[in-house]
């Protein structure tokens, strides 16, 4: 990738921190959520903000990206869940923006510079990453809302978008390769 593209992506990235902690998605205004309510409030959740979903359809085409990296995914579900439980309890974490706007800054470089990166350094710093974005959403959670279920609707909701991000991946690295054959 060339530089002035690495450095138009970082720039970009850098943008959606503005929104975390502020985005929609949440339902204030009931006064208690029922079960599935509170599911599809969580589960939507990871579309409506900026950090969320660049975060997660960034790790999703990290996967594709970077072999050795396969395992970022579940290590970042894993600690987004923890975090999210932290964040239930009241634990904040100092700097869960900035950790969140660094997420997003490193996602984009790991999948320009791809291979060169050791993986499951890169899963055990995006693992990282998933804490802070827990604790982030689950201090901002409803309070209406069924905690449990809420948290799992989100986990679904961030699985399924990087779902989204490695398919989509896998997308442009198949024209890639099929542009390189026909090219020469």
């Amino acid at each position: 990738m060339k530089r002035s593209k690495l450095i138009a992506l970082a720039a970009l990235i850098l943008l959606g921190p503005v929104t975390a902690g502020a985005h929609p998605g949440h339902v204030e205004h009931l006064a208690q959520m029922g079960w599935l309510q509170s599911a599809v409030a969580g589960f939507v959740h990871p579309f409506t903000g900026l950090d969320h979903l660049l975060a997660m359809l960034g790790v999703g085409a990290l996967a594709v990206r970077q072999r050795s990296a396969r395992i970022a995914p579940l290590v970042f579900n894993s600690l987004l869940v923890l975090g999210g439980l932290l964040g239930l309890m009241g634990f904040g974490m100092p700097f869960v923006e900035g950790g969140i706007a660094v997420s997003l800054l490193v996602v984009a470089v790991a999948l320009a510079v791809g291979h060169q990166l050791n993986g499951r350094l890169l899963a055990f710093v995006v693992g990282g990453f998933g804490l802070f974005h827990g604790v982030a959403h689950g201090m901002e959670m409803p309070t209406a809302a069924t905690s449990e279920l809420f948290l799992a609707g989100m986990l679904l909701g961030s699985v399924a978008l990087q779902i989204v991000g490695f398919t989509l991946a896998k997308c442009v690295a198949l024209a890639y390769s099929v542009e390189r054959f026909y090219l020469g």
